[in-house]
């Protein structure tokens, strides 16, 4: 009996000691993407997240990003909605710059509150809008593409002094959704993500294109490379609206 006690202790213990044991940390993966991405980059981190993976997503204006990733932010990786700002961070150092590709392209169209009735503007000045809101044409990739759009339309004079400057190309959108401003200057996959903006048949062609691009940091881990294939899988891509890369 006491032998049996003896056996019955011993096993507990044996139990209680492998319960104790912790299981290997899980990898963890931070990334930093533009505001028109967040819909996919959402969906691909729930995907590599099913893959036993961490995923923190960071989303904003691809500048603000940036320069958080200058002052130390530690991002595994950078999804920009332009090249400038990958070229930033990669001469900042602070990632790498054999690491970077371009994944995804997108186009500009100029977005009206779905209520505010009248004639859809097909004129690039815009005339008639009193206020168009767009992302920041000095540094935010949606606000620059812009201008440049514009300036190639020979219509920038006529629409900057009534141009509403945002921190993103998400913000641009909210506000003409809510009716805040008569017109946005938004990605095509940002008009497609609400039922209250109309996109009028404004023809704005960027010069070189709309290209997304990524990169990782330095020392980043396999999982920065397994979320670099899933967010660019043109199944993915397509089902956000985004073009894959030219």
């Amino acid at each position: 009996m006491r032998r049996c006690s003896a056996l019955v202790g011993a096993a507990l213990c044996v139990a209680l000691i492998a319960g104790c044991e912790k299981s290997p940390p899980r990898p963890r993966l931070t990334v930093f993407a533009a505001a028109s991405l967040a819909g996919l980059v959402g969906d691909a981190a729930d995907a590599v997240r099913a893959s036993g993976v961490d995923v923190v997503v960071t989303t904003g204006g691809s500048s603000m990003l940036a320069r958080q990733i200058e002052r130390g932010a530690p991002a595994d990786l950078f999804l920009s909605a332009n090249r400038a700002w990958v070229d930033h961070v990669v001469a900042c150092g602070r990632a790498d710059g054999a690491s970077r590709r371009v994944f995804a392209s997108n186009r500009l169209v100029v977005v009206v509150p779905a209520g505010a009735g009248g004639v859809l503007p097909t004129d690039p000045s815009l005339p008639g809008l009193r206020r168009i809101a767009l992302a920041d044409p000095d540094a935010v990739p949606a606000g620059v593409y812009a201008r440049r759009a514009f300036e190639t339309r020979d219509a920038w004079a006529a629409v900057a002094p009534r141009a509403v400057p945002v921190q993103d190309v998400r913000a641009a959108l909210r506000l003409a959704a809510t009716g805040a401003v008569d017109a946005a200057v938004v990605y095509a996959t940002d008009a497609r993500t609400t039922d209250t903006v109309v996109v009028a048949p404004v023809d704005l062609p960027v010069a070189g294109g709309i290209a997304y691009e990524l990169v990782a940091r330095t020392d980043a881990s396999d999982a920065a490379a397994l979320f670099a294939a899933t967010v660019g899988e043109p199944a993915r891509l397509a089902r956000f609206g985004f073009a894959p890369a030219r």
